[in-house]
């Protein structure tokens, strides 16, 4: 049904259309010809500038989302160290997007080499380290921070308490032996 009303639709417009040329062709006579060919070569020029910069903006778009979806990319596979590249961009939006990304890459490479140095002191057995970046530690970061230090002091705490149980067997012996 809806086939068959778009198709008569179609007829009706097709009737009208020829209605109308016929009537000013009638009325304008050659002029009409002119006004129809000249008609025709405008809208073929308009619907070709129109094609030349869709093509033209959908490349100058390409290039700056190929470059954020391959750093995204990178980022999603552990990769926080390379740097953000710099990416012409001509809109504001783009440059938005590009400085946040830019900085939550720098933030989260900045808690994983902080997160890093913490654990890699406390395995050493420093347990005065302390963060070196407290203020990169944003939103859920923070949770990260918080960890290090409780970590910290409980390690710090359970061999403060494993030195004192040695030192008291120690004093202990020694009474034992004398």
């Amino acid at each position: 049904i809806v086939r068959n009303i778009s198709l008569m639709e179609a007829g009706i417009v097709l009737i009208f259309s020829i209605t109308i040329n016929i009537i000013a062709h009638k009325t304008l006579g050659d002029g009409f010809n002119s006004i129809l060919i000249a008609t025709i070569v405008l809208s073929a020029a308009a619907m070709l500038i129109e094609l030349f910069c869709a093509i033209y903006l959908s490349k100058r778009l390409e290039d700056p989302i190929t470059a954020f979806v391959d750093r995204l990319t990178k980022l999603a596979k552990g990769d926080v160290k390379s740097p953000m590249p710099h990416i012409f961009i001509g809109t504001a939006e783009f440059e938005m997007f590009h400085d946040s990304l830019k900085m939550a890459i720098e933030n989260t490479s900045t808690v994983i080499t902080d997160t890093d140095f913490i654990l890699g002191k406390m395995a050493a057995g420093d347990f005065t380290v302390s963060s070196r970046a407290e203020d990169k530690y944003l939103g859920d970061y923070q949770s990260i921070l918080e960890a290090n230090k409780s970590i910290k002091e409980n390690l710090s705490d359970t061999l403060s308490n494993i030195i004192n149980a040695a030192e008291q067997i120690a004093a202990s012996s020694s009474q034992v032996s004398y």
